[in-house]
C-alpha cells in the first residue's frame, strides 16, 4: 500500500499536466467561495512530491526532516500566495508578483530536491544493507 501511495504521489503532477495540455474546463472553474480550481490543484501538485519524499525517507533521518520541511512549505504555498495577491485568482502586480514567483520556484525546487534526496538516501541505505 505504501509503494502504491508513493507511486501515485510521484505521478500525480503528470496527471495535472495532462489536464493543462487538454485545456480541461475543470481547471477554469471556481470552487465554492470563489477559489479557482486550478489554484487548488496547483497547491496539491506542489505537495505531492514532498509527501512522497516523507513516505520514502527513513524515520528520524535528515532526509525525512528535509522532506517534512519541503511539505510544510508546499502546504503554506496557497495561503501565502493568497496573502501576497490579495485575491483568490492570484493576480499579482509589481514586487508582490516577483515575491510570489520566487516562492513558487522555491516550493517546486524544495519538493523536487526532497524527493530526489529521499530516494537517493533510501537507495544508498538498501545497498549498504540498512
Amino acid at each position: 500500500m505504501r509503494r502504491l501511495a508513493i507511486a501515485a504521489l510521484v505521478l500525480l503532477p503528470l496527471g495535472w499536466i495532462s489536464l493543462l495540455a487538454g485545456r480541461y474546463e475543470l481547471l477554469e472553474g471556481n470552487l465554492p467561495g470563489g477559489l479557482p480550481a486550478g489554484n487548488l490543484l496547483a497547491a496539491i501538485t506542489f505537495a505531492a512530491w514532498p509527501a512522497a519524499a516523507v513516505l520514502i525517507a527513513r524515520p528520524g533521518s535528515l532526509a525525512r526532516r528535509l522532506a517534512i520541511g519541503a511539505l510544510a512549505l508546499a502546504l503554506a504555498w496557497l495561503p501565502v500566495s493568497l496573502l501576497l495577491a490579495g485575491n483568490l485568482a492570484l493576480n499579482f502586480e509589481g514586487l508582490r508578483g516577483t515575491l510570489w514567483m520566487g516562492l513558487t520556484v522555491l516550493t517546486l525546487s524544495a519538493g523536487a530536491a526532497a524527493l530526489a534526496w529521499s530516494a537517493i538516501h533510501r537507495l544508498i541505505g538498501h545497498q549498504r544493507g540498512a
